[in-house]
């Protein structure tokens, strides 16, 4: 049978199950599996707790925030899996209102009719994936580049693989970015650049600023390299903020999440 789900927060919680088998069978893995879909199995998410018979209790993590998620526990034998009742969890919702679209801008829409997601961490609303707009917000076209450059605007697939625009944007190296601005330290940074209508590319003090509140709450994992340059993982999204700026320096290319105006 599974236990009821306890200890809930914005991207764990805890759960178990008491496993029965008859005399002479030995379960050999025992856990919870979890899915945002119903009957979930060993095929998705799961732990593995030991083995044998009788009670246990296992910590779910990476979980998603204000989702949710059906659960399961699970013992495997000789004869296959079995798998107790089903329950449901519901995460909570990051403090501040993060991990959460933006109030009244769940989505936007660059000048190729690529539409992206929102999210609000800190008070600011980022784009939640990556650019693959092949123009500026005016129709210029941003040329595709077959090597780097300082001083010419040009666009790059991701490893050279068009396939990947979707699922990883594109990359654009600093005078794309800019699109003939100079840099800016203020907030907002009052730079469009490559971004779309309503959007602006973030600031030096817009990173600071996003920064030095995902370092001051729990809930976020801040990894930094042996520079101090600072990603953030985060359930619903990956941002890699000051290692793209380590990029503009190093490799010319960068991966682009536009600020909103205002």
């Amino acid at each position: 049978s599974t236990s009821p789900v306890s200890n809930i927060t914005s991207t764990t919680a805890t759960c178990g199950g008491n496993v029965t088998a008859p005399e002479g069978v030995s379960v050999t893995a025992r856990g919870v599996c979890w899915s945002l879909l119903p009957n979930p199995t060993i095929a998705d998410k799961h732990t593995v707790v030991g083995n044998g018979a009788g009670s246990f209790t296992c910590n779910i993590n990476g979980l998603v925030s204000n989702r949710t998620y059906f659960v399961r526990a699970y013992a495997t034998n000789s004869f296959g899996t079995v798998y107790g009742n089903e329950v449901t969890v519901t995460t909570t919702v990051y403090p501040n209102g993060d991990s959460l679209s933006c109030p009244g801008v769940p989505t936007l829409t660059d000048v190729d009719g690529n539409v992206y997601n929102t999210v609000q961490i800190g008070g600011q609303c980022w784009m939640r994936e990556n650019l693959r707009t092949t123009k500026y917000a005016d129709g210029t076209v941003i040329a595709e580049g077959s090597d780097t450059s300082s001083t010419i605007a040009f666009r790059y697939y991701p490893e050279g693989i068009s396939s990947l625009k979707q699922s990883y944007g594109l990359l654009y190296n600093w005078p794309a970015v800019m699109h003939e601005s100079p840099s800016s330290d203020a907030t907002p940074s009052g730079v469009q650049g490559v971004c779309p209508t309503g959007w602006h590319v973030p600031s030096e003090a817009e990173w600071t600023q996003f920064d030095n509140y995902v370092r001051s709450q729990s809930q976020y994992e801040c990894i930094c390299d042996t520079d101090g340059k600072l990603m953030i993982r985060m359930p619903i999204v990956v941002f890699v903020y000051r290692e793209i700026t380590t990029k503009v320096q190093i490799m010319l290319l960068v991966s682009v999440h536009c600020l909103q105006v205002g």
